[in-house]
């Protein structure tokens, strides 16, 4: 399923992840606690067309999106 997704944009504060079939747009904030840093779920952009609603992605959108931010470095 990871490669339904792609990475829209990418910065030391925020991921956003798309859906690519259903268009839908998840926003990620990097945030940090002491000792470690996290993905925070920030708004998620739903498709309204899409025939599978944005919440039924979300668990695989953060796993998609927490992989990718591991491989960059930018959480722990």
């Amino acid at each position: 399923m990871a490669d339904e997704f792609t990475i829209e944009s990418k910065t030391v504060e925020t991921l956003r992840v798309r859906h690519v079939p259903h268009g839908h747009r998840y926003n990620f904030a990097i945030r940090e606690r002491p000792g470690r840093r996290f993905l925070w779920v920030g708004p998620i952009i739903g498709n309204a067309k899409a025939s599978v609603p944005a919440l039924t992605l979300l668990g695989a959108a953060r796993a998609f999106a927490e992989g990718e931010a591991r491989k960059a470095g930018l959480i722990d």
